[in-house]
């Protein structure tokens, strides 16, 4: 298994890299934690000083993955399969995206 949890020469989707990453508690850094609260701004401040570490995904029990522009069935296998291997007991992992896609779809996207 390669780092991004894909097989030696096979491919692995943007989305299957970064559910990988969320589950190996991997930091994203083009991820960015926004607190909505007073508490969260004056954590978020003491963290800069060094008293607490930056969020990732996985320290939350439950993980929403939203693709936009969609999955096709095989990452979705490839995702399901990713956190099976996980087995991380007490971890929700939600995947979504705006439409499923065909094989025929991603054809006509690329040479549209």
């Amino acid at each position: 298994m390669s780092e991004s949890g894909a097989t030696s020469g096979s491919f692995a989707s943007l989305a299957h890299r970064m559910l990988s990453k969320i589950i190996d508690q991997e930091a994203l850094s083009d991820l960015t934690h926004t607190p909505s609260l007073l508490k969260g701004l004056l954590n978020m401040g003491l963290g800069r000083l060094g008293f607490q570490s930056s969020q990732k995904p996985s320290d939350h029990q439950t993980v929403i993955l939203f693709v936009v522009g969609g999955l096709s069935i095989l990452e979705i296998r490839d995702m399901l399969n990713e956190i099976d291997r996980s087995g991380e007991p007490g971890m929700t992992y939600i995947l979504g995206g705006s439409v499923v896609l065909t094989p025929q779809d991603v054809v006509e996207g690329v040479f549209a």
